[in-house]
C-alpha cells in the first residue's frame, strides 16, 4: 500500500512537471503569436497612415498645378491683352498666330475677310470666295527633304 501511494504520488508529480513543460512549450508560441500579431497591427497601421500621407500628398499637388495652372493662365491673358492693345495696327502677332508663316505670301485680303463659300449671296460672290479659298498654301512639310 505505500508503494501504490509513492506510485500515485511519482505519478502526480510526473504529471505536474510534463504539464509545466507542455505550458511552458505553448505559452511560448503564444507569446510569439501576440507579439506577432501586435507587431502586425502596428504595421498595418503605419501602412494605413502612410497611404493617408500619399492621399493629402497628392491632393495638394493638385490642388497647387491646379493654381499654377490659373496663374500661367491669367499671365497668357494679360500679354494677349497687351499685345492686342499695343499692336492694333498690325493683323497677325506672330505669337497669337504660332503658325502664322504658312501664311507668308498670301494676299492680305485673303486672310481679312472670312471665307464661306456656301454663305455667298450670289454666283460671283461665291467664285470670288473660292478664288481667294484657293490662294491659301497648303502647309510645307519640311520633314520631306
Amino acid at each position: 500500500m505505500v508503494v501504490d501511494w509513492l506510485m500515485l504520488l511519482a505519478g502526480l508529480i510526473l504529471g505536474i512537471l510534463i504539464g509545466i513543460g507542455f505550458f511552458y512549450l505553448f505559452s511560448k508560441n503564444g507569446r510569439r503569436e501576440a507579439a506577432l500579431k501586435r507587431d502586425f497591427n502596428k504595421v498595418k497601421q503605419d501602412y494605413h497612415a502612410y497611404q493617408e500621407q500619399v492621399g493629402e500628398h497628392l491632393s495638394k499637388t493638385a490642388q497647387m498645378v491646379s493654381q499654377m495652372n490659373r496663374g500661367y493662365q491669367a499671365i497668357y491673358d494679360h500679354v494677349v491683352d497687351g499685345a492686342s492693345d499695343l499692336n492694333k495696327g498690325s493683323y497677325k502677332q506672330s505669337f497669337l498666330q504660332p503658325n502664322a508663316h504658312y501664311f507668308e505670301g498670301v494676299p492680305q485680303g485673303a486672310l481679312d475677310s472670312s471665307i464661306d463659300i456656301n454663305a455667298a449671296e450670289d454666283e460671283s460672290q461665291r467664285k470670288s470666295a473660292k478664288q481667294d479659298a484657293d490662294k491659301v498654301a497648303a502647309p510645307k512639310d519640311y520633314a520631306e527633304a
